[in-house]
């Protein structure tokens, strides 16, 4: 299913605090001053008003070394981000000279931005100002130049910003993974896009004769953050190497490459061989800001050798961090309020799972007639329930976006086999799908292309399990199609559909409830790839928009969001402890099926029911050090000898480089009459 996703942000800012700040002054009036007692006292520091956003902003943020994170400048940068999309589609009938002055002013938010901020020769590539095709990136850039604050020494700092929203053709340049032997195994297409902004950056030092120490600022966000990912990777080797960046004399240093990327996918790649591993000291420099319940991240996969340059911070989640989730989640929502985002609509938190219940096979009706009465896809969900064609999956407990997202693509990776068969069998036919549905900016696809795509993926997904599914997959495509013209609709009948829905039909085979929450819930899960939700969060970990009076609670990102899981098969009957306390409880029965009894906030449970056995997963964040209690009530009535295995997976990186995606542990061989066997498993930390 996920590969149909690989197709595939204030009113007023907030004058604020944290609780160890006091501001001295805080005047809102563009470029006013604002003097803060605190420790990270900046005495240039300004509120800057930008359309419908405010950022606190210091040149003094750059005279620290890029290895500290900057929660203020983590926010600024978002809000570049933002900036940097085209923010409309040429209208119908558009002539030659109507189409070039469009192309002309699509960075005009972000130059406004930069200017706003004080930089000065703002410029971009040829991309950014003309059509977009499949190879193209557009990338912006603007400088100043500076003192810092301790030394005296003069430096220029570079703003460089890739085109980060509503990229049109060169979108479906995503979907290009390759086989990696023209991209030294990372993302093709990233990485072809990385090389292009390192020459821009190249084109711009010697174009406005910028010599002597250079400090480049580079923030990306989603396609544009995996661009920056990749580039400060390059640009980190390179200096590691002891190799020149610029032959003009301009000198830039590791700890002076302030890199930033938001919600950005994995390009970097664990089998590369000229440049270091991807989480090698030497990309301290390069910051991802990631939310666990998202799932662009998620895309390159993993098992394919996928990861990120550099140090991933995350997001606050109720599965990660459920001791202070809830008053993370009440600043966010006053700030998201704040910048002018619909609370009422914001879905994103409320992930559910679905199953398809025994009661279905039961009907010897058409649901079709009933289906296509709806308005809307959620009214059609809706009446789903009501027939009871779906239910919710009571048989897992807290499962989120991240936990069901992470499940399907394992089991994507499963039915592809390798890289090489995905660039084989499904690599070209995305792209000549997403070439069809990013054909053109003219009308109405370019003023949907953010619905559309959160769409496709689920006409993809219920055409693929057919059935009554199918229709709703139908009438999803035809809502789409309504936004295309021409000769441009698109039919999933068509042949380069195939090798695709064969492959989501794979998945839906072992994975089928999985796979239908995520398809009903794809535009609900797609609102944390969203750039005023991010910059909601980022304003959240950001003092300068927290404080007591107006009760808004700062919580710093969070450091670590790896999860690993306990697979057991044969078995249905488990606990899962931390010391004495007991936090998960899945009770098991001889006959029936099994119940979930407890499952705390900050883990998860899962239960499996087959013909002949039944399997458990216990979800459970790293770090701590567990018991697990596992007894079998095995629906094998026949006596015989067999072991019992369990199995762990975890796709973090060790400091090899590799991923450590599962581990086997035989635990037991029992006889079938020792139903009532336990095992307890000490100090999972250690395996793993």
């Amino acid at each position: 299913m996920l590969a149909a996703v690989m197709m595939m942000t204030t009113a007023a800012a907030i004058s604020a605090s944290a609780n160890d700040q006091t501001p001295v002054t805080a005047n809102t009036s563009a470029g006013t001053e604002v003097y803060w007692a605190s420790k990270d006292n900046y005495s240039d520091l300004k509120y800057y008003k930008i359309g419908d956003l405010g950022v606190y902003y210091s040149n003094q943020y750059f005279d620290k070394p890029s290895t500290t994170y900057d929660p203020h400048l983590a926010t600024v940068s978002m809000v570049a981000t933002d900036k940097s999309g085209a923010f409309s589609s040429i209208k119908e009938g558009a002539t030659p000279k109507e189409i070039h002055e469009w192309c002309l002013n699509q960075p005009a938010e972000l130059k406004k931005y930069l200017t706003t901020l004080e930089f000065n020769n703002f410029d971009t590539n040829e991309d950014y100002v003309s059509r977009s095709r499949f190879d193209t990136i557009g990338v912006a850039a603007a400088s100043k130049t500076l003192t810092e604050k301790a030394t005296g020494e003069n430096y220029t700092v570079i703003a460089v910003v890739p085109r980060s929203g509503n990229y049109f053709q060169e979108w479906s340049n995503n979907i290009w993974l390759g086989d990696g032997t023209n991209s030294d195994y990372m993302h093709e297409g990233w990485y072809n896009a990385a090389n292009k902004m390192i020459s821009y950056v190249k084109k711009y030092v010697k174009k406005y004769n910028i010599t002597g120490k250079v400090k480049l600022w580079m923030s990306g966000f989603s396609r544009g953050g995996a661009t920056v990912n990749l580039a400060a990777g390059l640009l980190d080797n390179m200096l590691d190497k002891g190799q020149t960046v610029f032959d003009n004399g301009a000198e830039l240093a590791h700890d002076d490459i302030f890199a930033y990327t938001f919600e950005a996918p994995q390009g970097a790649n664990v089998n590369s061989k000229t440049v270091k591993k991807p989480k090698d000291k030497i990309y301290n420099n390069i910051w991802n800001i990631v939310n666990p319940n998202d799932l662009v991240p998620k895309v390159a996969m993993a098992g394919f050798g996928f990861t990120r340059f550099g140090t991933d911070k995350f997001i606050t989640t109720r599965f990660f961090n459920p001791e202070c989730y809830e008053q993370n989640r009440e600043t966010f929502r006053k700030l998201y309020t704040s910048i002018g985002g619909n609370w009422n609509d914001y879905k994103a938190d409320n992930f559910q799972m679905y199953g398809i219940t025994a009661e279905r096979k039961l009907l010897n009706f058409s649901a079709s007639s009933y289906l296509f009465l709806t308005g809307n896809i959620t009214a059609g969900v809706d009446l789903l329930m009501d027939m009871k064609w779906i239910d919710k999956d009571n048989t897992k407990a807290n499962y989120d976006a991240n936990i069901a997202c992470t499940v399907l693509l394992e089991e994507l990776e499963e039915q592809l086999g390798s890289r090489e068969a995905y660039a084989q069998k499904i690599q070209l036919g995305l792209r000549d799908i997403m070439k069809l549905v990013m054909e053109d900016q003219e009308g109405k696809m370019g003023e949907n292309i953010d619905k559309t795509l959160k769409q496709l993926p689920q006409a993809i997904i219920f055409t693929a399990i057919g059935g009554i599914f199918g229709e709703l997959g139908s009438k999803i495509m035809g809502e789409l199609n309504a936004y295309l013209t021409g000769n441009n609709a698109l039919n999933l009948g068509d042949g380069m559909f195939k090798p695709l829905l064969s492959t989501i039909k794979g998945i839906y085979k072992n994975k089928p409830n999985e796979l239908i929450s995520v398809g009903m819930q794809m535009s609900e899960i797609f609102q944390n790839h969203n750039t005023y939700v991010i910059i909601a969060h980022m304003m959240a970990q950001d003092t300068y928009y927290t404080d007591r009076e107006r009760s808004l609670s700062r919580v710093p990102l969070s450091d670590c969001a790896e999860m690993f899981r306990v697979s057991c098969d044969g078995m249905n009957d488990s606990t899962l402890k931390i010391g004495n306390t007991q936090y998960v409880r899945l009770a098991g029965t001889k006959w029936g099926r099994s119940t979930v009894e407890q499952c705390d906030q900050g883990f998860a449970v899962g239960y499996y029911s087959y013909a002949s056995n039944e399997k458990t997963e216990l979800f459970a964040p790293v770090g701590r050090y567990y018991t697990v209690g596992i007894k079998d009530h095995s629906k094998q009535l026949w006596s015989h000898k067999y072991e019992y295995w369990v199995n762990i997976q975890h796709s973090s990186l060790g400091n090899d480089g590799k991923i450590r995606k599962q581990l086997d542990y035989h635990i037991a061989t029992c006889h079938g009459d020792s139903d009532e066997y336990w095992h307890c498993y000490d100090t999972l930390y250690d395996a793993i």
